[in-house]
């Protein structure tokens, strides 16, 4: 149960009352919960801090059933939980090649996902964090079929155009 809860703006600073602004931006959960407290304890002897991330976003691109952004209203969400809110990576989509986006200090770090491996579910990939981006590839069919429906058309055009002047021809011999 949460007593209180801070947003951290976008300065990387929550407000407390009595305690007043601190900056939490770049520190884990853990080392802002002893932040908070150690703060606290200038003005309260016996007190108790309990951090978590309440929400957090995450954004689905590709092939899954209902892209978009996604809040999760949890401290943590792993892959398959995060799949299965966006209605499922699509028949088009290769479960074996997901790609995870995360911004960094440094950039942004990638990494792929093969969802059809069991070790997932012990991997440290297994987890997302706030602010991740997830990528399904599309399969090679996907994009064939896309370029078959082309070639189907301009092949359909050519024999109907062939067939029409086979039939005028066709007409004027008969005469």
């Amino acid at each position: 149960m949460y007593l209180n809860e801070f947003v951290v703006d976008e300065q990387g600073n929550i407000r407390i009352p009595v305690v007043g602004f601190l900056h939490v931006a770049g520190n884990t959960i853990t080392e802002i919960q002893q932040m908070v407290q150690d703060e606290a304890r200038k003005y309260v002897s016996d007190v108790l801090v309990k951090a978590k991330l309440v929400s957090y976003t995450i954004s689905f691109i590709g092939e899954f059933g209902h892209p978009g952004k996604i809040t999760f209203y949890k401290d943590h969400v792993n892959i398959l939980d995060a799949i299965a809110e966006v209605g499922e990576v699509t028949y088009y989509g290769d479960r074996r090649h997901i790609r995870v986006l995360r911004q960094t200090d440094d950039g942004v770090y990638t990494y792929h996902i093969d969802l059809t491996d069991p070790s997932l579910l012990t991997s440290k990939k297994f987890y997302l964090q706030p602010n991740d981006v997830v990528y399904a590839e599309p399969l090679p069919r996907k994009i064939f079929r896309t370029e078959v429906s082309d070639y189907t058309l301009i092949l359909t055009t050519i024999t109907s155009t062939v067939a029409f002047v086979t039939l005028i021809i066709s007409l004027k011999q008969i005469k």
